[in-house]
């Protein structure tokens, strides 16, 4: 009976470790999105302090980001920010992590 239990447990393990180095990928491709999207955030939208969203430096515009791939009010950035290059830069980036998180 015992051995019936470690042998299920086993199996989990086995599937964890042999599914790390694809999770090891795509969290490595996800970050460079985060990277590239914070550069361009931070170029783009630097002179523009708007509420509580600041792309002052890349820290705050790489958190910002992920707060965004969350989901959470990254519609409303988009448009307090306001003009065509904040629709596109935030639309490719949400198109970007979903599909890589997916």
């Amino acid at each position: 009976m015992k051995s019936k239990r470690l042998e299920g447990f086993n199996k989990i393990i086995r599937t964890l470790v042999f599914a790390f180095p694809a999770l090891f990928n795509v969290l490595t491709l996800l970050l460079l999105i985060y990277f590239i999207f914070a550069i361009l955030g931070v170029f783009i939208f630097k002179g523009t302090p708007v509420g509580d969203l600041v792309f002052r430096d890349f820290g705050v515009a790489f958190l910002n980001l992920f707060r965004f791939s969350t989901g959470e009010d990254w519609h409303l950035s988009m448009y307090e920010l306001g003009g065509l290059a904040s629709r596109v830069y935030f639309e490719a980036f949400i198109f970007f992590s979903s599909f890589v998180m997916l």
